[in-house]
């Protein structure tokens, strides 16, 4: 059976709130409605998650349907099946975009159920939720249990309508993930993807749709001081670049080598963005002073550099070492320098918006030049449209 949409959410929001089933039949009748679809949404039963079936049935389902609505709340956040769910919407996206660039249809369409800070691994998609006077009324179990059963249908419409977009017959559907996944053996949604990442190598992929992130091998990186959220550096730095959805590799270091400039024009010529990950209490180092000197006198784009200070470590000698390693990056600033981050937001925040202004960068000055795709192999008669033919999507 072809199904419109999976339903995802958690059984402890199902277990402890009826609206959840309620709100699913409300949105599966509209998609029937606005689609012409004869079926509801795929709603698998706490049964069938129980077992070994569902597991490989809902896998099958999973590789190929064309859009996921899922309802964010605590429980969903903290549900081991719903990150394994979206998890393989996010392969598939990624597939998606390999196979088809500049084209990846909406096909997650999260529903905010319960208010939660959303992973950060988790890219941004573009969530529902009600308006309402207040805000902590903005959320669909608030709706369901004390707003207006109209207000709740014309939500439910809203979502339907997200489908019906995702879903259209003219537009190029999500990528089928190719096999089909079982669904224990699937990663997380809400963690990065296994550490430490791929070495930056020949093999590594060539696009801007990649980063490498460089640091100093004088500790293992679960083994550095600083580590936000109970996390290390670099587990912060994966998560940031999986919400992006790009390819992660890493790149490291021995401080007593020279060549690191090198190396980085390598990454750079593969049109990668770098961002260099910095230990502030490694700045009594010399030799790592003058390897980060070397990167800053090749003043690169698409390089950013992050210094994370762990309590204590700020003194007049790590100070002055910034300077001496950094004398032109430290010009340029945010988003691509940040030498003062002593807390987990802050690094958050500092990986996040570097991120951002490394892709534009890559992608506005490319060093390789993408393969173009032939208009005419002179084979084929063109074909002929007129007035009121229709347009491509």
């Amino acid at each position: 059976m072809a199904y419109p949409f999976y339903f995802s959410y958690a059984h402890n929001d199902l277990a402890n709130d009826q609206n959840v089933k309620v709100f699913y039949q409300e949105v599966s009748r509209w998609v029937k409605l606005l689609t012409g679809s004869k079926s509801e949404g795929l709603l698998d039963s706490s049964a069938l998650r129980a077992g070994d079936v569902w597991d490989k049935a809902l896998g099958s389902e999973l590789r190929s349907i064309r859009a996921m609505v899922c309802l964010y709340s605590p429980s969903f956040f903290s549900s081991t099946v719903c990150a394994q769910e979206l998890q393989v919407f996010l392969e598939r996206r990624l597939k998606h975009k390999r196979e088809h660039p500049g084209n990846v249809p909406a096909a997650v369409i999260p529903v905010l159920w319960v208010p939660h800070p959303v992973p950060i691994s988790v890219p941004d998609f573009q969530y529902e939720y009600p308006r309402a006077d207040q805000d902590d009324q903005e959320n669909v179990a608030y709706l369901a249990q004390f707003g207006e059963a109209k207000d709740f249908q014309q939500f439910a419409w809203r979502v339907a309508a997200r489908v019906k977009e995702a879903t259209r017959a003219d537009r190029v559907p999500l990528s089928d993930l190719g096999y089909d996944p079982v669904l224990t053996g699937v990663g997380s949604a809400f963690e990065p993807p296994s550490l430490p990442p791929a070495a930056f190598g020949p093999g590594a992929r060539v696009g801007s749709e990649c980063v490498t992130y460089v640091y100093a091998e004088t500790l293992p990186w679960h083994q550095w001081p600083f580590a936000p959220i109970g996390k290390a550096l670099l587990h912060t730095s994966a998560a940031a670049a999986k919400a992006r959805e790009l390819s992660i590799y890493e790149l490291t270091f021995n401080p007593t080598i020279a060549g690191l400039g090198t190396r980085l024009e390598e990454v750079r010529n593969k049109d990668h963005a770098q961002i260099l990950l910095v230990d502030g209490s490694t700045l009594v180092n010399g030799d790592i002073v003058n390897r980060l000197a070397e990167y800053d006198a090749l003043g690169l784009d698409a390089c950013a550099a992050v210094i994370a200070w762990p309590p204590g470590s700020r003194t007049a000698l790590t100070e002055a070492a910034v300077a001496t390693a950094f004398p032109k990056q430290r010009l340029r600033q945010v988003p691509y320098f940040y030498p003062d981050i002593q807390s987990p937001d802050a690094f958050v925040t500092a990986v996040t918006h570097s991120l951002a202004a490394l892709q534009n960068d890559v992608m506005g000055n490319r060093r390789v030049v993408p393969a173009q795709t032939p208009t005419s192999d002179f084979t084929k008669v063109p074909g002929v449209s007129g007035p009121g033919g229709r347009r491509a999507a």
